[in-house]
């Protein structure tokens, strides 16, 4: 048994480490980061509009002619306002984060990376100096 369960740990840490060695082109990991960042948006968006109707709905729910006797302090009448202000505070940083997902596709394809474009030179936008070494 001790056999056993070590060579399934063996196996499940060695997928891993070779999944993890994928090389990938620039326009692969650009198109990666760009769908990531339209599903966070989507969710973003979608988190957004869900806690506004669920605060506005709570709101109206307070407002109610039913409820006139009831103080405004009852849970009853709270839950819904709040949730929905958890819900929208909680779309901003999925906006945020598509945001940075969309810059980061950008910088894949920029011309001037000088670390992601293989075969391009790197050509700066400043004075610079190269100092080439050889080592043999």
């Amino acid at each position: 048994m001790k056999r056993v369960l070590t060579f399934i740990l063996l196996i499940s840490f060695s997928v891993q480490y070779a999944a993890g060695q994928e090389k990938t082109s620039p326009q692969a990991l650009h198109d990666t980061y760009m769908e990531q960042a339209k599903k966070k948006r989507i969710i973003g968006w979608t988190m957004f509009g869900t806690g506004m109707a669920m605060t506005l709905g709570g709101v109206a729910k307070s407002m109610a002619p039913g409820f006139e006797g009831v103080p405004k302090t009852d849970p009853r009448l709270l839950w819904l306002p709040v949730v929905g202000i958890l819900t929208t505070l909680g779309s901003f940083p999925m906006l945020s984060n598509a945001n940075k997902l969309e810059r980061k596709a950008e910088y894949y394809l920029r011309s001037d990376n000088a670390f992601t474009t293989p075969g391009q030179r790197f050509v700066p936008d400043y004075p610079a100096i190269g100092v080439r070494f050889r080592i043999r």
